[in-house]
């Protein structure tokens, strides 16, 4: 036997000569580990007693996210639960003045949260922002639906038929 392989504050005679021991005792080692990360076992002795653990997946995804707020069919991980995505699909915007793609109102209810029918004859939209990190005042805008698809809204604009256009701008 070899210092490294005795236990420290132990001594054993190796061949007629007295070696003391170098080997660090660990005595039971614990560990909590995140998704991504490892451990590397110290050497030296251990008395069996120690764990390595893996945190909960919710401890690890904390958000405070709804099935509504990730766009329709996405998915996200929160809270520790897989979430499939209700909200708007966000896919069809103006990106950089660019118009990507429009719907109609008649198009299927809820591709973009809206739809126009029976029961719904009006759609109210609050648009707010910011400029240089200082917030703009936000301002309703409605839109009124007649039955015969023309349509108002509270500044004042009409026209004939409709179609919903989700934009943004980006620099």
């Amino acid at each position: 036997a070899t210092a490294d392989k005795i236990l420290t504050g132990y001594s054993a005679w190796v061949n007629g000569t007295l070696v003391n021991g170098s080997m660090v005792n660990n005595g039971a080692v614990t560990k909590a580990l995140n998704a991504g990360e490892s451990y590397t076992i110290p050497v030296g002795f251990h008395n069996g007693s120690g764990k390595v653990t893996a945190n909960s997946l919710a401890s690890q995804t904390e958000a405070t996210a709804t099935a509504d707020n990730i766009s329709l069919g996405q998915t996200a991980w929160i809270n520790g639960e897989k979430v499939t995505g209700t909200g708007v699909d966000n896919q069809n915007y103006y990106a950089n003045g660019r118009e990507q793609g429009h719907k109609d109102v008649t198009d299927s209810p809820g591709d973009y949260g809206l739809s126009v029918g029976q029961q719904y004859r009006s759609v109210s939209i609050y648009l707010a922002g910011e400029d240089g990190g200082k917030d703009v005042k936000g301002t309703n805008i409605t839109i009124s639906i007649g039955s015969t698809g023309t349509w108002t809204t509270s500044g004042g604009n009409s026209g004939h038929g409709a179609r919903i256009i989700v934009r943004s701008w980006n620099k």
